[in-house]
């Protein structure tokens, strides 16, 4: 592994059942739960991010990357070490997350094959109450721009949203007690305004029963909800949602 410092039955508008193999025109987005997404460009780079070590979500030995991105380095985030191939793994964060370690961003501003991705640094929780620090990370290929949000545990600053930028599709985390809760990521998503998909994600479940909120919590009372069955959904470059959507994706054990 190369160390730099520097994720269905249902289908809606642009987006279909995942396909065995990837096509020109389409980029596949898989959830293998808590904040661990996997994007496929169109050209077949694959992009993982947040690859947790938790017992319900366990990493198949079957996945493989070519790129992994760390927000930040507690267990639930940087299980690099499980993914299978030789990746190269972008830390956000120095060093784990220790007491008495002084954390700061690792900036990024790379290019990767066809993919464009760099970093902004945010709080992990409530400034007044920590200082932990955690990585935003922004990809742009296939002409889409899309935001990971880790464990973000507060409101954008404009600062903040100007680094983001405009943001086409959307990964926040919606469970709360670690990070933002549902009403708070409503707020953040009036902040960036995505353009076509939120895929919220780091909520409860059966898998990880120690957050507050579960994703129909968050999703209660919002229209252009499209549940999908399996972990995985195919967006049509070439056929884009006409209007947000706010997409949900089943992990297995959730």
């Amino acid at each position: 592994m190369k160390y730099l410092w520097l994720l269905c039955t249902l289908s809606i508008i642009g987006i279909g059942p995942s396909a065995q193999a990837q096509k020109p025109n389409e980029v596949t987005f898989t959830h293998y739960g808590h904040a661990c997404f996997l994007m496929t460009t169109s050209n077949g780079t694959r992009i993982l991010t947040d690859p947790m070590k938790l017992e319900g979500y366990p990493i198949p030995d079957s996945l493989a990357a070519d790129l992994i991105t760390v927000s930040h380095r507690h267990i639930d985030h940087d299980n690099f070490g499980a993914v299978s191939g030789k990746p190269v793994v972008l830390f956000g964060i120095n060093g784990p997350m220790n007491k008495g370690l002084e954390h700061k961003l690792i900036p990024i501003d790379t290019n990767f094959r066809d993919v464009r991705v760099y970093n902004i640094a945010c709080n992990h929780f409530n400034p007044k109450k920590s200082s932990i620090l955690n990585s935003i990370f922004v990809f742009e290929f296939d002409g889409l721009r899309v935001a990971h949000l880790g464990d973000i545990g507060y409101d954008l600053s404009e600062e903040q949203k100007t680094k983001i930028g405009a943001i086409d599709i959307l990964m926040i985390p919606v469970g709360g007690h670690y990070t933002i809760s549902p009403v708070s990521a409503d707020s953040v998503i009036a902040q960036l305004k995505p353009k076509l998909i939120v895929l919220p994600m780091h909520f409860k479940t059966n898998a990880a029963p120690f957050l507050d909120y579960t994703a129909e919590e968050f999703l209660k009372d919002k229209g252009n909800v499209r549940r999908i069955s399996l972990d995985s959904f195919v967006l049509d470059l070439r056929h884009l949602p006409q209007e947000m959507q706010f997409v949900v994706l089943n992990s297995s054990e959730e």
